[in-house]
């Protein structure tokens, strides 16, 4: 998508502010060009979090899509992400092949490392297994709970998780001042808020036919009120109808090199 924005200078309130105001159309507009063309939803999330950092370079630490997805339909290297936390974190027994795992499909940001979801420790495919698991992620479960997501309603049995009863108009994730003392518990690493200067972040959502969540997670060094977050929420709703085609026809993610996949007992 390089080349086909142009920074916006930002008024007082910084570069969020000034997409909220006057750059919202141009980046639906790229979100239109190339989501629509493009042969993945994975493929198409880098392509939105490249022009989220074209236009505002100077203050976007990190920016990240994720998307929920059931744990039979992830790629191998997932898989085995989510096997190895879940066993770390006592709840494999929990698994069924119909979990939802919220899973990393794009990130950039100011460290090379960030710019490969390879690179993501701890985030990059959560299962879901029920709400008292997803509350011990704290950031995880606080973004879910104010997107509307029923965290509440996992199962920790033989249920199978119930899609969320949402539509375009989801609610959105608001830390205000990361920097501040009572938002550890929200964005518990202080390492990372200090050395990058992060101060607000914000994640967007919209929901899919399927159930299936798509997310918008941005950590930024603007101090971003919720008005100017509420102002942005359509960019998620937007980037799903764009890529509606490619997830219907089940092209969420990008070819998996091994071709392994969780037949419908678990078994791979």
């Amino acid at each position: 998508m390089s080349g086909t924005l142009q920074r916006i200078s930002p008024p007082g309130g910084g570069e969020v502010l000034a997409i909220a105001r006057s750059g919202l159309s141009s980046l639906e507009e790229a979100i239109g060009r190339h989501g629509s063309a493009a042969p993945t939803l994975q493929s198409a999330a880098r392509a939105f979090v490249d022009a989220l950092l074209e236009l505002a370079p100077a203050t976007t630490v990190l920016a990240r899509v994720l998307v929920t997805q059931p744990y039979r339909d992830l790629p191998s290297e997932e898989h085995a992400f989510v096997d190895r936390l879940a066993k770390e974190r006592g709840v494999r027994a929990r698994l069924r092949p119909d979990t939802p795992v919220l899973t990393l499909l794009a990130s950039r940001g100011v460290r090379p490392a960030w710019n490969d979801v390879r690179g993501s420790l701890g985030h990059r495919a959560v299962p879901l297994t029920d709400g008292r698991f997803v509350r011990t992620i704290p950031m995880v479960g606080r973004m879910l709970e104010d997107l509307g997501y029923p965290i509440d309603a996992l199962p920790s049995g033989d249920a199978r998780p119930p899609g969320p009863r949402l539509g375009d108009g989801m609610g959105v994730f608001h830390v205000r001042d990361a920097a501040e003392p009572e938002n550890e518990a929200v964005v518990p690493s202080r390492a990372f808020v200090v050395e990058h200067g992060v101060r607000s972040v914000f994640g967007l959502g919209a929901t899919y036919v399927d159930g299936s969540v798509l997310v918008v997670l941005v950590f930024s060094r603007d101090l971003v009120d919720r008005e100017t977050v509420m102002g942005l929420a359509p960019l998620a709703a937007t980037l799903k109808r764009r890529t509606y085609p490619a997830v219907a026809a089940g092209r969420v993610f990008d070819r998996d090199e091994s071709g392994v996949r969780l037949g419908p007992d678990g078994d791979r």
